[in-house]
């Protein structure tokens, strides 16, 4: 039986469904031929031409033929069964493989005729992804492979993709596709030589049978290699000019790049305020390469801080020269550290970590992009022990996971004890990549197309002898390279609202939050450092008077040295910014920072339902951010009963110690909901109480200065007075204490 069971456990899915299928016709055809049984006499019932009569009875009962002299009151139960199963089951098998035989080929004919579609080119990990997502945004999906060895169910029709099957590059396999009635084509994965046929061959069917009235296809191709991506987009475009096609490069590192620093910035580890930045990238490939570019563009520090960027790679040197050949505008973003090491993560010395990650200054940030998912890991994890040697909290870690992050979501269970993991953090999956959100949804755009019609509104107050120029042009017909510019300006949005101290709300209520005069000074020079930047990585260089042909521009100066009257646009940038918000339909509060003390002792339920009473916001003047040390298990509930409103943020404050250098949790904290806390936070930064005091005291303090107000919640008031009553006066005016009894 068990030998059955386990022959049974190796059959894969379609061999199961046929076992059930042959089960079901011969249970079926047993009942039949039992039944006949069952009406013959005794005295005959084995004779062989009764057997053989009974046989044929049953076969009949396929083609719902029944022995006419049975009289209908002496039918056997299963016979009765049999007369009606066996045909059932035969029409719906039959019927089942002729749709399985045709299936494709009118599915394929059928996709032919979709309109507003979307065609995906091969059967690979992230076009299975893609058609996911866009079957669950209810995006018809047509996918074009080479043909299936077998009549079984392919990887991407499995995710809800109709299939054409032949050559993406010749014309016929794309009209079957509807290519022509699509609303987007995308080439996820590279294409490599067969890109400009394939580009020549989807120009070929749009200029034949695209409607004249039908908007213009978008079409997103993949270029992996960075040395050869100029010269083939050159040729892409070429062979779709006047083809009514919309090309995208799809650079996937540069959409990851920018939405895992759009989400954590570079100072995501470090408790409000203006700090020095500095991000470490581990691995110069693609990825590393795209991170270090879109941190050059947007982690600009406030005014007066530094900006540091490290690269380490066993071929540092040949690819600092290949970054700054390409654009050598990087050499002016921050001070540049490329390190030539072959890293390996169980011989990485705290002397090591020291030279790489200690100077000139505290890294901030580091990414883990070396290798696959697995050396990655590792590597994070080895980073991680170099710095608990050292004696040191380490920066968050930020490691590239393509296929899942069910490794990292481990680590707080296998090393809790040993380490602090709790900040390493997974980006780059394949479900983040393939959101048609950053794809080809125009949302994505919005923010940017805003900001350039203000930006043409503001060129009525510019001296009109500078005159018309590629960049004051309307958005649709606007140049790539200004879009891309936009797009910059765009992504830098959540770096002002942090330095502000605000957050962006889904719904409009009231006044914006004001800049006072010294703030909109501030972010105007960072704005500018950033245009700068921005500027100089698309190769533009200084000179006195403009020419876009060139590149040339002359306000790539310091902001100091500006006239007022330009200096004036970036201060109109920042002070615009809530009016262009609230055009999408977003509002903008000041964060009010709350940070929440639970004592030692066990906190009753009805003491937690006067906390959140008094944390949720009666108005609506103040976004809440929650500061939580992670002492008590109760702040995780505290969240999970504040998480209905949508207005509330989450900072996690770990405390450092000499007994835990690495950053201090309770102990009964769920270490999973923690990990999961920590990612969805806004912040998570360590701070170094003071050593004089005792811990409970030291800790309290460093919550008062990291926070706005502070509730301090204990079972008992004398416990609650006990620490708060030791505070400094200016912290203690931040306390309000919630007890139970005394």
């Amino acid at each position: 039986m068990s030998e059955s069971l386990a022959a049974y456990g190796r059959l894969d899915q379609a061999a199961r469904r046929q076992l059930a299928k042959a089960v079901l016709m011969v249970g079926a055809a047993i009942l039949g031929f039992w039944g006949f049984q069952a009406t013959v006499d005794d005295a005959t019932r084995w004779q062989m031409s009764t057997i053989w009569s009974n046989v044929f009875n049953t076969l009949q009962l396929l083609t719902t033929q029944f022995p006419p002299n049975l009289p209908s009151n002496e039918v056997p139960t299963q016979l009765q069964i049999a007369r009606f199963a066996l045909p059932i089951f035969a029409i719906w098998f039959t019927a089942a493989a002729i749709l399985r035989r045709f299936n494709r080929p009118l599915l394929a004919w059928w996709a032919g005729l979709t309109r507003g579609h979307v065609v995906l080119f091969g059967d690979t990990l992230v076009t299975r992804a893609l058609a996911t997502a866009f079957r669950a945004a209810n995006r018809e999906v047509v996918a074009i492979t080479a043909s299936a060895d077998t009549d079984k169910v392919t990887p991407i029709e499995a995710s809800g993709a109709r299939v054409v099957f032949g050559d993406a590059t010749q014309p016929q396999a794309l009209r079957r596709a509807g290519i022509h009635r699509a609303a987007a084509a995308i080439a996820a994965h590279d294409v490599g030589k067969s890109a400009v046929a394939l580009a020549t061959s989807v120009a070929a069917v749009n200029r034949e049978k695209r409607a004249a009235g039908a908007e213009p296809l978008t079409f997103l191709i993949r270029l992996s290699h960075r040395e050869l991506r100029a010269l083939i987009a050159t040729q892409v475009a070429a062979a779709l000019r006047e083809s009514r096609v919309d090309v995208r490069l799809y650079i996937r590192e540069r959409t990851v790049a920018r939405s895992l620093i759009a989400r954590y910035p570079a100072d995501w580890g470090l408790p409000p305020g203006e700090h020095d930045v500095h991000a470490a990238i581990v691995g110069l490939g693609d990825m590393g390469g795209e991170l270090l570019l879109q941190l050059a563009r947007v982690a600009v520090p406030s005014p007066g801080r530094r900006a540091v960027l490290t690269a380490i790679d066993m071929r540092a040197d040949g690819l600092k020269d290949q970054l700054l050949g390409e654009s050598p505008g990087l050499a002016n973003c921050g001070e540049l550290r490329f390190i030539k090491a072959e890293v390996h993560p169980s011989a990485i010395r705290a002397e090591d970590v020291a030279y790489w990650f200690r100077a000139p200054l505290p890294a901030t940030a580091i990414y883990v992009c070396c290798g696959d998912d697995h050396a990655n890991l590792s590597m994070a994890i080895g980073l991680r022990r170099a710095y608990a040697r050292l004696g040191r909290p380490s920066p968050p870690i930020f490691v590239h996971q393509r296929e899942s992050r069910d490794l990292v979501e481990a680590l707080p269970h296998i090393h809790a004890t040993a380490m602090d993991t709790l900040r390493i953090l997974p980006f780059g999956d394949v479900g983040e990549e393939a959101d048609p959100f950053f794809l080809i949804d125009e949302e994505v755009d919005d923010l940017a197309r805003l900001m350039h019609e203000e930006y043409l509104k503001s060129r009525g107050n510019i001296a009109s002898s500078e005159g018309a120029t590629p960049a004051t042009r309307p958005w649709a017909t606007l140049p790539e390279i200004y879009r891309a510019a936009n797009r910059s300006q765009a992504d830098h949005v959540p770096a002002k609202l942090r330095a502000l101290g605000w957050h962006a709300t889904p719904v409009r209520t009231g006044e914006a939050p004001s800049i006072d005069a010294h703030q909109l000074e501030r972010l105007a020079e960072q704005e500018h450092v950033r245009w700068c930047r921005d500027r100089w990585l698309n190769g533009w260089t200084y000179a006195e008077h403009r020419d876009d042909g060139k590149r040339h521009h002359p306000n790539l100066l310091p902001y100091e040295q500006l006239t007022d009257q330009i200096r004036g646009l970036d201060r109109k940038t920042v002070t615009a910014l809530p009016a262009l918000l609230s055009d999408l339909g977003i509002g903008l509060r000041k964060d009010l920072r709350l940070g929440v003390w639970f004592g030692r002792d066990a906190v009753p339920p009805l003491l937690l339902s006067q906390v959140t009473s008094m944390a949720m916001p009666g108005g609506r003047e103040h976004y809440l951010q929650l500061v939580l040390p992670m002492q008590n298990t109760t702040e995780l509930d505290l969240v999970q009963s504040l998480a209905r409103d949508g207005n509330i943020g989450v900072d996690v404050v770990l405390s450092r110690s000499a007994a835990s250098p690495a950053g201090a949790v309770s102990d009964d904290i769920d270490r999973l909901g923690l990990r999961r806390l920590i990612a969805a936070s806004d912040r998570t930064f360590v701070v170094e109480p003071d050593p004089n005091l005792d811990s409970e005291l030291a800790d309290l303090s460093a919550l008062c200065d990291v926070s706005d107000r502070v509730i301090v919640a204990c079972a008992r008031t004398e416990s609650a007075t006990a620490v708060v009553e030791r505070l400094e006066p200016a912290r203690r005016l931040k306390v309000d204490v919630v007890a139970m009894s005394a």
